[in-house]
């Protein structure tokens, strides 16, 4: 009985979809300054999973300029354009009625936004003015009509099968791969159907504070700062280090609630979602609000003065320190050696290695102006850990790095080897301009 329920509503589904003729995918396009935003490609990118045509919506006095670039995107087939002031703020209750518009012109069984503060406020009126649900914050299409997302924080994933007629999705920017353009791709642009701009909301200023940080969502280095850091003055030390890496801050939110910073840079569950390629958390104990905005990091460096807080737990790597001391040595040599390096070739990493107390580290490279009398000492069983920073460039492709500790002498060597050739070379930098920083640790006991 089942099986025969299951096809009957199967056969309805072919039934009406075929009666509503060529199907489309309609794309809400953020965009600031004339460029497009990324969580909006990373959106077209899942858009195109959904097999069918898509459709960009740009709107705002600048839509045209706009609207000309992304009609260089392969998977575009049209770009429909409201050049209207109205739209220049992002209020949803001017937006929603031109998505609406917009979804009924095309016959759209998709409406696709990224998962950002701009689409988290208009997707949910499009869909209720649609009486449909929505789909939130997908990192995945399974099909047409389900699709993979994080719950409970992102302790567990649902996978969601959605039944209605239109589908209202918004996407997480991290989940998928940005889309790119084509060289000889030219997508007929469109004026955008007329809809009604008179909200209930009304638009009166904004004061911006200008940064030359990158932005927080799409900056390859992030430096966030928690509550330990007690105060706004000494939050201070989080903008530094950002500043020699040439990174972005982001903040717990306890440090946003505690008056620390703006909240525009929170990350977690409730801020913005993150996944650069390094991710610094300084004093934050790693709720789990937060992490689940960046524990889709590639790297993730953790420092904290209790051993135990959950950051730990998701770090590749951590170092149990006072911050107050800690950080402060870091921005200066990151500031003496990194500087030149970090702002003249796009290919650098930035990893870290925390050496256990007992290690020896008398054999690893060191910087030109150390000497292994002072950073370079074997490390006894009382004394706090040494972390270890290598600043260099990305080493070629047939080249493994690794770490070797010899188990009965404690010494750690740097091995480099070479997969076309099977051999391996200890002590051998695969690039003369490498540099290692090292940075004594302190008592895990200190108060910060």
């Amino acid at each position: 009985m089942a099986v025969l329920a299951l096809n009957q509503a199967a056969t309805w589904t072919r039934s009406f979809s075929a009666s509503r003729g060529v199907l489309s995918t309609l794309l809400l396009v953020e965009h600031k300054d004339k460029a497009i935003a990324g969580s909006s490609l990373t959106a077209l990118t899942a858009a195109e999973q959904l097999g069918q045509k898509v459709t960009a919506l740009v709107a705002g006095s600048e839509a045209k300029a706009v609207a000309e670039t992304m009609a260089k995107y392969p998977s575009v087939e049209k770009v429909l354009v409201a050049e209207n002031a109205a739209y220049d703020h992002g209020l949803p209750e001017v937006f929603a009625p031109l998505l609406v518009a917009a979804q009924k012109s095309l016959n759209a069984e998709y409406v696709v936004a990224g998962h950002t503060a701009f689409g988290k406020n208009i997707l949910p009126r499009v869909a209720a003015l649609l009486d449909v649900g929505q789909v939130s914050d997908i990192t995945a299409v399974a099909s047409n009509d389900t699709f993979v997302r994080p719950i409970y924080a992102g302790n567990a994933i649902a996978t969601v099968k959605s039944k209605d007629p239109i589908k209202v999705i918004t996407v997480r920017g991290t989940a998928f791969a940005p889309a790119a353009p084509g060289e000889n791709a030219a997508a007929a642009v469109e004026t955008a159907p007329e809809a009604d701009t008179a909200g209930p909301t009304e638009w009166l200023s904004e004061e911006l504070s200008k940064s030359d940080r990158p932005e927080l969502e799409g900056a390859k280095i992030v430096v966030s700062g928690g509550r330990a850091l007690k105060s706004r003055e000494n939050f201070d030390m989080v903008y530094k280090l950002a500043d020699v890496m040439g990174a972005a801050v982001g903040a717990s939110r306890a440090a946003v609630d505690a008056g620390y910073c703006d909240n525009s840079l929170q990350v977690g569950q409730t801020g913005k979602i993150v996944a650069p390629q390094l991710y610094i958390a300084l004093g934050i104990s790693g709720a789990i609000q937060h992490l689940a905005g960046m524990k889709d990091s590639k790297v993730i460096v953790a420092v904290n003065k209790d051993p135990d807080c959950p950051i730990f737990q998701v770090a590749d790597y951590g170092l149990v320190g006072d911050i107050f001391k800690l950080v402060p040595e870091l921005t200066e040599k990151l500031a003496k050696h990194g500087t030149v390096l970090f702002y003249s070739h796009p290919a650098l990493f930035f990893s870290c290695i925390i050496l256990a107390s007992g290690v020896h580290v008398s054999s690893l490279p060191l910087p030109a102006d150390s000497t292994p009398a002072t950073v370079a000492r074997p490390v006894d069983a009382t004394s706090a850990p040494v972390i270890v920073v290598p600043l260099l460039f990305q080493p070629p492709a047939h080249l493994t790095k690794e770490y070797i500790r010899d188990p009965q002498t404690g010494q750690v060597q740097v091995h480099y080897t070479d997969r076309s050739e099977t051999t391996t070379r200890p002590n051998t930098p695969p690039h003369e301009e490498e540099e290692m920083i090292y940075i004594q640790g302190f008592d895990t006991d200190q108060d910060s």
